[in-house]
């Protein structure tokens, strides 16, 4: 099949390359949202029994403005206003307060905001076609995925977290111990078995604090009070009699022989008691309910004499079950003493089957979680004290907006789980198209990164068709932060009631009706044992045909562990899946004409699913199949699935990269870094924006060689981010040494390189305060109708023409006749783009400093200005205007400036094989080597010497493919891992009458002569990256100081000084040169002038020592301000720093 390669297009294409944050979110709005106010569904009171506060029902409803009357909010009007695009949650719910009162209904009760995410199923753009959205002012290309906050873009990452509900053991400072994360929309636990002196105990800081409860206690606890019972669940064979033979000797020399002595032990260690209950029905409950919380105990009310085997005066009036819970502890000690003999190994935590991606839906569900339990907790609190109802103080609507203040900080803090992610949520970044599609693909370890581990930022092998292999940072981020494949997919949450009812159909026995055979497996759903099974492979073929057959969800996992013993069914969420297609009999299932018709539209990937040709496995099944990577494998050997195409291994940004499998490692991952700063197109709408800073391609061209994937899933050819440059491979001059490029003047004045920056200038008017805009201070309007009375627009025809080209405010020999109208008069042309409104007129020509918005206040009839700020001796154009209510219901006035800049030395370019380069010269086209073939310049020179060492071949192959495209009139193709072309692209370059090797002969510009040597020469795409000389070029001679110290300012955006540090001080006193470090370190910096006592050495003001009381021997002194004020610093201390003056 030669179009196998279409299916992933088309699957990117149908299902959307950021479908995760999407599905995610909308399962939080639509189904988890409601399963977590079922679960904390009733609210009571100590104080007043008879109060009860129960939810019944929540919904989302559409975005809209809070204090407009609930209208109906878009997204762009979200950004330009500075509100954040939310919508309100209401909730239904009955409230009885009194015992003969009967309990009030509400519905529709507003409790909160939530933000909506772009394009979910609760945002007003969801259901839009192009035009639609186009009147919208929004981007139809724009894949949403992300949420507005304050008039900002938010992104939340995908956090990497260990799987919960599953057994880890892990190896802790040379001793075992194992871990159990157990998660419930109730509450999450963490559990440990740690090993201390060959004795297991369980740990769990929150009940027991820093103290281990004996296991042997534990299953008697549980019901399970015979030793012999105990080795029965765990086994029976000698080695874990071995090893549970001090454990269980422990227990009996504490004399706990019975369940009613191990829970009054238990309850001796819990830290926080409940109120209201005995110590051993607290004990009995926490066992139940709060250790091993993810296990289902079934509980049944009895009288109470039959709950415990012993008479006493507190005894619980309810009966656990405990056999489930009582299984898995055993399985969990089981597993931990064959880790202990090397009969297993301990789990791996960087295998990728053991981690779960929370997307943006669950870590917004983690936060309503948290901030339902607190309004919870606040409704019964306050009901304590209440004596009446009154509705509005009980539930406050504030406390449910933790969600909007964590996107928008960026810190998720679950204060009930204890539990924080730091940096989940970032700014989306908007240079270019392709770098806001690859953030939200981004995903992060919640492993500390300044923590010098290797083993989590290796590539591990269980990461193939996952993660992209080379989009991940360099430096101590390195590995952690990772980017998914282009077919990678995150699973959502499914029933697993389904499955449980059908495993007991396939023969899996209950774990309440039998005990365990050493042949037998147990089968663990969502990491909760149900049941066992004798046969794995036929239990797990049966639910493999269920799941092609659609009769259980497509993203269910089976997955046969055999060192275990155990069959894991998952259907969980936040498991990383892709798909593969099914091979039987050596034949794949998918053949060409299934193809054809998912080309055609006929019908989806997913109907391929559908119909049982293709399945979505995750990490764990992918370890039970046997996959082949090309379809010529399967004439070799045998196997049960097959890779759709090679080129699906890689992410977004990666697929940039033309004939990657070519390059140095490093090289594609470079390019991975420098693709999100390329400038391009951001958006479609860019017109409309007004964002803090915009850059914008003058012009954009699409790649003549790129890969499939973005050639057809990533609007990169709609919206691209560079310029294919003619590039000659020679030495120029000695201004192309490292990667150094050379440019041609006549193709930088042509386009070439040129880029729009658009900058934001924003005012904010609180008439509130009596602040109102304002035109020209008093006593210069005079003078702007005398100046701006034969400098209209009208006089010169074209607005444009008037703002460039005409000075209205030259000074004339009128003005310069006295001091005070000069100084009027340059004091004045800061304000020469205001118009009586107070703000600047579009077109207007302005500098650094220029005012933009001027502000008076009525009442102090004081004026504040908003003025430019631009590098220095650069101007920019005043692009648009708006003037807005915000979300303070102040005006908000957002002033558009846009500044043209070309190619100048110093200005980053790089290609997309992570070769990058400065200006290093630009040259007139005269001068430089030209084709006496074509006639062609080129309009770059780079130096041949950028090719050995970093071992870019793909460069090499995109020159010539590029050359051979340009000839063919077609696009040529550089896909990860297809099958090389290059002789054939050579032979056409051979045809049409240029070099096989893509060499030509040049004439050089300045001789006249033919060049000594053949010229590589070619077209390769170029991208002009966010890096430019203006926005770093720093110098100052005087300016701002810090009050403190007098010393001054740090950073170039206060105009401050460039630090002379410990290192440079040092060197400056190795070559002696005693003259320019005091120049440098005084003079330059803090000289101070003050009055030294040469008698006690101490600083005295104005001739006087206040020490010695005189001042007859006063010296003046020059010495750092620092200094001086060290000393008296000390002196407060109570240190007495004296001077000796010579």
């Amino acid at each position: 099949i030669m179009d196998q390669w279409k299916l992933v297009t088309e699957c990117a294409n149908q299902r959307g390359l950021i479908a995760h944050h999407l599905n995610s979110y909308n399962q939080f709005i639509d189904t988890t949202m409601l399963e977590i106010i079922k679960s904390n569904a009733d609210v009571r009171c100590n104080a007043n029994p008879h109060f009860n506060l129960h939810w019944d029902n929540i919904d989302v409803k559409n975005p809209c403005i809070m204090n407009e009357k609930g209208r109906t909010l878009t997204p762009q009007e979200a950004r330009l206003r500075k509100l954040s695009y939310s919508a309100p949650i209401t909730a239904d719910f009955r409230l009885k307060f009194a015992k003969d009162e009967p309990p009030v209904v509400y519905r529709d009760f507003l409790i909160g905001y939530i933000p909506v995410m772009l394009r979910s199923n609760r945002c007003v753009l969801r259901n839009m076609n192009k035009l639609q959205m186009m009147k919208a002012d929004e981007d139809f290309y724009d894949p949403g995925g992300y949420f507005i906050i304050n008039g900002t873009e938010k992104t939340i990452l995908m956090v990497e977290q260990t799987s919960a509900n599953r057994i880890i053991i892990v190896d802790n400072k040379g001793s075992l111990e194992a871990n159990v994360t157990s998660s419930t929309h109730e509450r999450k636990t963490r559990c440990s078995i740690v090993i201390k002196n060959k004795k297991f105990y369980l740990e769990h800081s929150k009940s027991f604090g820093k103290s281990g409860i004996n296991i042997a206690v534990l299953f008697k606890a549980m019901g399970v009070t015979a030793d012999q019972q105990i080795m029965q669940f765990i086994g029976v064979q000698q080695i874990y009699q071995e090893y549970m033979a001090l454990t269980l000797y422990e227990c009996s020399e504490l004399g706990i022989f019975t369940q009613a002595q191990a829970l009054a032990y238990i309850s001796s260690f819990i830290v926080i008691r409940q109120k209201n209950k005995s110590p051993i029905q607290d004990a009995l409950e926490r066992l139940a309910m709060v250790i091993l919380c993810h296990v289902p105990v079934p509980s049944k009310q009895e009288a109470p004499s039959s709950v415990l085997q012993e008479p006493s005066d507190e005894k619980p009036k309810t009966v656990y079950q405990f056999r489930q819970k009582v299984i898995f502890l055993a399985e969990i000690v089981r597993r931990l003493i064959l880790t202990l003999t090397n009969q297993q190994q301990p789990t791996d935590r960087d295998f990728y089957g053991n981690k779960r991606l929370e997307c943006a839906g669950d870590m917004l569900a983690l936060l309503f979680e948290d901030a339902f339990k607190k309004l919870n907790d606040r409704i019964a609190k306050i009901a304590e004290k209440m004596k009446s109802v009154q509705i509005q103080s009980l539930i406050d609507p504030s406390i449910l907006t933790q969600m909007q203040s964590a996107i928008s900080s960026g810190n998720f803090v679950f204060d009930k789980f204890n539990y924080t992610v730091v940096g989940a949520a970032q700014v989306l970044s908007r240079f270019c198209h392709i770098g806001a599609l690859g953030q939200m693909t981004r995903l992060m370890s919640s492993f500390d990164k300044s923590l010098k581990a290797v083993g989590p930022r290796m590539l591990n092998a269980s990461q193939w068709g996952i993660c992209c292999p080379s989009d991940t940072p360099e430096g101590e981020s390195v590995g952690l932060i990772k980017n998914l494949a282009i077919l990678a997919q995150i699973s959502t949450a499914q029933d697993s009631n389904e499955v449980i009812k059908l495993l007991s159909l396939l023969g899996v026995e209950d774990l309440h009706m039998v005990d365990f055979t050493q042949n037998s497996f147990q089968v663990f759903v969502n990491g909760t044992a149900v049941g066992i099974h004798s046969s794995p492979d036929y239990l797990a073929l049966q639910l493999r045909k269920l799941k092609r057959k659609n009769k259980i969800s497509n993203m269910t996992s089976i997955f046969i562990d055999q060192q275990t013993k155990s069959i894991n069914i998952a259907c969980d969420a936040g498991r990383p899946c892709r798909p593969l297609i099914i091979v039987q009999n050596g034949k794949s299932l998918v053949q060409a004409e299934d193809i054809q018709k998912v080309v055609q539209k006929e019908f989806t990937v997913q109907d391929l699913i559908r119909q049982g040709k293709m399945e979505l496995i995750d990490v764990n099944e992918e370890q039970n199949l046997h996959i082949a990577f090309r379809q010529t494998d399967l004439l070799h050997q045998t196997y049960s699935h097959l890779e759709i195409d090679p080129m699906s291994l890689y992410g977004v940004v990666a697929s940039l990269v033309p004939f990657p499998h070519h390059n140095q490692s490093p090289r594609n991952s470079f390019q991975c870094a420098m693709g999100k700063q390329a400038l391009g197109l951001p958006c479609l709408n860019v017109n409309n924006r007004f964002d803090t800073v915009l850059f914008q391609l003058a012009y954009p061209q699409k790649p003549l060689v790129s890969s499939k994937v973005t050639r057809y899933s990533t609007h990169y050819m709609d919206i691209p981010a560079g310029q294919n440059a003619i590039v000659a491979v020679t030495s120029f001059s000695g201004y192309d040494i490292e990667d150094a490029l050379i440019m041609n003047r006549a193709s930088c004045d042509r386009g070439y390189g040129r880029v729009s920056v658009l900058k934001q200038v924003e005012a904010e008017v609180d008439t509130e305060l009596k602040d109102q805009l304002a035109g020209l201070p008093i006593g210069m309007r005079e003078q702007q109708n005398e100046i701006t009375k034969k400098h209209t627009p009208e006089n010169y025809g074209d607005l444009q023409t008037f703002t460039t080209h005409q000075d209205p405010f030259k000074q004339t020999n009128e003005y310069n006749k006295n001091a005070s109208k000069q100084r009027l008069q340059d004091s004045f042309k800061q304000y020469h783009a205001l118009q009586s409104d107070g703000m600047a007129y579009i077109g207007a020509k302005v500098e650094d400093g220029d005012v933009l918005v001027n502000r008076i206040n009525t009442e102090t009839e004081q004026t504040s200005a908003v003025r430019a700020k631009l590098p220095p001796q650069d101007h920019a154009i005043i692009s648009r205007v708006l003037v807005a209510q915000s979300s303070k219901n102040t005006i908000l006035v957002k002033t558009m400036t846009r500044e043209t800049r070309l190619p100048f030395y110093g200005d980053k370019f790089s290609s997309r094989h992570g070769q990058k380069g400065t200006v290093g010269l630009i040259v007139s086209q005269c001068d430089l080597p030209f084709s006496p073939v074509t006639g062609m310049v080129p309009d770059q020179i780079m130096n041949p010497h950028g090719f050995p060492s970093r071992m870019t071949v793909g460069k090499m192959l995109e020159l010539i493919t590029g050359k051979a495209a340009i000839l063919q009139g077609r696009f040529g193709d550089g896909s990860l891992f297809q099958q090389s072309n290059t002789q054939v692209v050579c032979e056409e370059l051979l045809q049409r009458g240029f070099n096989y090797h893509g060499k030509e002969i040049l004439i050089s510009g300045l001789t006249g002569l033919p060049c000594k040597s053949y010229v590589f020469e070619g077209p390769i795409y170029y991208q002009r990256l966010k890096h430019m000389v203006n926005d770093k070029m720093h110098a100052r001679s005087t300016g701002p100081k810090a009050f403190l110290t007098r010393q001054p300012l740090e950073g170039r955006a206060k105009d401050g000084g460039l630090r002379l540090g410990e290192m440079e001080k040092d060197c400056f006193i190795a070559y002696g040169t005693a003259a320019l470090l005091n120049e440098r370190m005084v003079h330059s910096s803090d000289e101070f002038l003050t009055w030294i006592c040469e008698e006690c050495g101490l600083i005295g003001y104005q001739e006087w020592c206040q020490y010695c009381k005189s001042g007859a021997k006063m010296c003046k002194v020059k010495m750092p301000y620092a200094a001086k004020l060290m000393s008296q610093e000390l002196m407060a201390m109570g240190v007495m720093m004296r001077i000796g003056v010579q």
